[in-house]
């Protein structure tokens, strides 16, 4: 189960994002995020849902480490291009999410609008 802060601690991991990158991609202080560790805080709703949207969970997962929910099931099931890539490259289900968030990162600080794509690929067919 574990508490906040390890919960955090296995997601960032999972991420590979580091508590410097957590704070500039959030908007919350170093300091904050340290006291999770230190004194054992729990985070404001409002936190913990930004956290839980950079780290692609749930809010559930980062204060009580369970969920309902998959996300590489979720991933998968979304997407059966990208489960067939996870297959053939052999790759863990769990990174899913984090190979997402690298390639929707890539797209878009090379200029990639893939929503533009999508609809334009629709209107041509």
């Amino acid at each position: 189960m574990g508490n906040f802060s390890q919960n955090l601690e296995k997601q960032l991991k999972l991420t590979g994002i580091t508590k410097a990158e957590l704070s500039r991609m959030s908007g919350i202080s170093k300091s904050t995020i340290q006291q999770w560790d230190k004194k054992g805080a729990i985070p404001k709703a409002d936190a913990a849902l930004t956290i839980s949207r950079i780290l692609k969970t749930s809010v559930e997962a980062l204060l009580t480490g369970e969920t309902s929910f998959d996300p590489a099931e979720m991933y998968m099931k979304k997407d059966p291009e990208l489960r067939s890539l996870v297959i053939k490259l052999g790759l863990h289900p769990e990174l899913i999410p984090r190979v997402d968030a690298y390639l929707e990162g890539y797209m878009e600080s090379h200029g990639y609008n893939l929503d533009a794509d999508k609809k334009e690929g629709q209107s041509a067919g």
